[in-house]
């Protein structure tokens, strides 16, 4: 039996068919227009799966191959693990400035090299 969304009413009936041929339905009560949902849901177990195979450096593409799951949701659960973390990432203030020194002699090293020998030789 069907029920609406919204008011949880079981009087629903069909409604033609939305743009992508999915069905669609609607309530009598609330005139609200709905497609049922068949999302297929992930379970915690595969969700500490994957986030063991992203630890490991698996591209996104063949983690999708391996646990069936879409590549919009993967980047989704993604962003949302990227959220979780700290902004410092647990480190030291100390530490962060040797890295923002790192970074930065990196790009001047970079720009040296670049501009190395003669006119005959472009980069």
């Amino acid at each position: 039996m069907l029920i609406c969304p919204r008011c949880q009413s079981g009087n629903v009936i069909l409604n033609g068919r939305i743009h992508n041929g999915k069905q669609n339905h609607k309530c009598k009560d609330c005139s609200r227009q709905f497609v049922l949902n068949n999302k297929h849901i992930i379970r915690e177990e595969i969700r500490m799966l994957i986030g063991n195979a992203l630890l490991e450096r698996n591209s996104l593409r063949a983690i999708c191959r391996i646990f069936g799951v879409n590549l919009t949701w993967l980047q989704g659960f993604t962003h949302s693990l990227w959220e979780q973390l700290p902004d410092d990432l647990g480190l030291s203030k100390k530490m962060i400035k040797k890295i923002k020194k790192m970074q930065v002699f990196g790009l001047q090293a970079d720009e040296m090299w670049s501009f190395v020998g003669r006119k005959a030789y472009k980069r």
